[in-house]
């Protein structure tokens, strides 16, 4: 009887969560922190979309927690009777930035957004605005910014913000992308990065919820550390407003 019981134990101890990609490296490091402190659960994480990854919950995706880009995301599995009562919950306000790879010569502190015009820049990477918050954020500024129309030929398209990250990297080009992507050293070794002002564009402010019929010990545990002083300062070291 015991030999039966032991595998439904491991995954009584093991957390799913989906997670918008703008936290690959700032989640790493809370799970990192978390798994330390509590060395009998086990953190498995899937990063992607907001959008992508409501419609796999919305289908039935086995996630406990989802970290959303986007309010809207989880106010829509609420509204669909997905999310455990009262576990809806800001964590942060995201930022977006125009990142620069440093073969290109440019320095955006000083050129500022115009260096989007400039004949160096053959790619200007974005994640997909369909489903990709960060990806609405930075088409939505480079419309309230009137550089839609000089540069919407230069314009790629990343599955998410941190493929459109990865994308800007490797073509040595540049991305309009997540602060908090652009401050791990694997970007900001590589190239340099202009703040977008906040008003250019409507506020990223970015929800998590326990998922309906997923409110276990360990689940509730981790949700309460995101928000903890160790989860708060993770997500301050990369560049995200806390509530």
């Amino acid at each position: 009887m015991l030999i039966l019981l032991l595998p439904f134990f491991a995954s009584a101890q093991e957390v799913r969560i989906a997670s918008a990609s703008d936290l690959r490296f700032a989640l790493d490091r809370i799970v990192q922190s978390f798994e330390a402190e509590n060395p009998g659960i086990d953190v498995a994480t899937t990063y992607g979309s907001s959008g992508n990854l409501y419609s796999e919950i919305s289908h039935g995706a086995p996630f406990d927690i989802f970290f959303s880009a986007s309010a809207a995301y989880t106010g829509e599995l609420e509204a669909l009777g997905l999310v455990e009562p009262g576990t809806r919950s800001l964590y942060a306000s995201g930022h977006i930035v125009i990142w620069v790879h440093d073969r290109l010569g440019l320095d955006p502190r000083s050129l500022g957004p115009e260096l989007l015009r400039r004949s160096e820049v053959t790619r200007v990477v974005v994640a997909n605005p369909q489903h990709a918050p960060y990806g609405r954020a930075a088409i939505e500024y480079l419309r309230e910014s009137g550089l839609h129309q000089a540069v919407g030929h230069k314009l790629v398209f990343g599955e998410n913000v941190s493929q459109a990250s990865q994308i800007a990297l490797q073509s040595g080009q540049v991305g309009i992308i997540a602060l908090s992507l652009a401050r791990h050293p694997r970007l900001s070794q590589a190239g340099s990065y202009f703040p977008i002002p906040t008003h250019q564009h409507a506020a990223i402010d970015q929800e998590y919820v326990i998922l309906e019929g997923r409110d276990r010990r360990e689940v509730r545990e981790f949700h309460a550390f995101v928000q903890s002083e160790s989860g708060r300062s993770i997500l301050a070291d990369y560049g995200f407003t806390l509530p």
